[in-house]
């Protein structure tokens, strides 16, 4: 748990970069959020089949 605990000490403190800027500009910036992605798998039954 120290460990643990040093690894969310250690990058609390630090910015990942933000590395979708050219994307966006070439592709335009994403229309689904992470939740709306996980909530249209959940209703197509992917994960439970998964789990299986």
């Amino acid at each position: 748990m120290k460990f643990v605990a040093h690894l969310f000490a250690y990058f609390g403190d630090h910015e990942d970069p933000f590395y979708a800027e050219k994307t966006w500009q070439e592709l335009g910036k994403p229309t689904t959020t992470l939740e709306m992605f996980a909530q249209k798998l959940r209703q197509s039954g992917h994960l439970q089949q998964g789990a299986k």
